[in-house]
């Protein structure tokens, strides 16, 4: 089961009102389980099925639902800049074909925060993306970039100084001489081609989904950062960057959508905050738990459990489920 690092001063932080020892004894009852504690952090296991918990961050959002601080679905005012745009070229499309991002800027990074959206990263690769396979995460200084970028593919001769080197190495050196690319090369068969991401100047961004360049490393004096996630499956790059966005809204970024642009001429928006909906009687509800919870001891829990009340019939209880979720 993955852990997550929360600092005692995020939980004092966001919780003012309550004491510490109660923040920590309501843990179990969102499905967290206390792996172990120190002076400066708590150690929380939690469950694979809910990776907005990936950061202490979602775990606050929870907790606010759960105390009745903030219930109901959260809403998010993600911004638009026209020059944020990635192209994708066909070439692409059977190597691996989707790519979400987002763009959050306007406040500066420390190591803690870096270290949260790293400690992400790789809870995330090991989880949903089912070791980077189904989808992979590269984080960068925007400051580094410039749009619009284009996600196609390149010759093993194109060449960048990846992330943990000192030197510039082509994509077939990287591919046999790094861990990192011995590691991950399986996932992308044997092509001609491999995927790049590259900005306006021709700078290569990353090489997914085995590594990102060093000049787009994070470091302490960021003022903005560019989430890009290429996978296979469409839906979990979706998740990744609702998790994600939400993660650094909730850190006061203001975050920005990037527009997608097909070879065909389409064009989506990422990250796509749109909630869904999700139905079930209140028969089955109390079947499925064992329980005789009143029509509005339901919708009343679901507030808490942060979903939005959609439609409420007589029988069929209707809610808007986050897009993290």
């Amino acid at each position: 089961m993955p852990v997550v690092e929360v600092p005692l001063s995020v939980l004092a932080e966001s919780f003012p009102t309550n004491s510490l020892e109660d923040i920590i004894s309501s843990l179990p009852f969102i499905g967290l389980d206390i792996e172990g504690k120190t002076k400066k952090h708590i150690r929380i296991e939690y469950n694979p099925n809910r990776p907005d918990f990936s950061s202490y961050y979602g775990i606050v959002r929870a907790l606010k639902g759960y105390l009745g601080l903030e219930t109901g679905i959260p809403k998010y005012e993600i911004n638009n800049d026209k020059r944020l745009k990635i192209q994708t070229t066909k070439s692409v499309k059977s190597i691996r074909p989707y790519i979400r991002a987002l763009v959050a800027k306007d406040r500066a990074l420390d190591s803690d925060i870096i270290k949260m959206l790293i400690d992400m990263q790789e809870d995330l690769h090991t989880g949903i993306c089912n070791r980077r396979k189904t989808a992979s995460i590269g984080l960068h200084n925007l400051e580094r970039i410039r749009f619009p970028l284009r996600y196609s593919t390149a010759g093993s001769e194109v060449s960048f100084i990846p992330l943990d080197s000192s030197q510039t190495l082509s994509l077939n050196e990287i591919l046999n001489s790094m861990d990192v690319g011995k590691k991950y090369s399986n996932l992308l068969g044997r092509p001609n081609e491999f995927p790049i991401l590259l900005d306006i100047k021709k700078q290569v961004v990353s090489f997914p989904p085995i590594v990102n360049s060093k000049f787009t490393m994070l470091d302490n004096l960021s003022r903005g950062i560019f989430v890009e996630v290429t996978g296979i499956d469409p839906k979990v790059a979706d998740l990744i960057s609702a998790i994600y966005a939400a993660t650094l809204y909730d850190l006061n970024f203001k975050v920005y959508h990037v527009t997608i642009i097909e070879n065909d001429g389409s064009s989506t928006k990422s990250p796509d905050m749109r909630p869904l909906p999700l139905s079930a009687s209140f028969t089955e509800i109390n079947r499925c738990l064992g329980t005789e919870f009143s029509r509005e001891e339901i919708v009343g829990a679901a507030a808490r459990s942060r979903l939005g009340t959609k439609s409420l019939g007589r029988r069929t209880l209707t809610c808007v489920v986050p897009r993290y979720r």
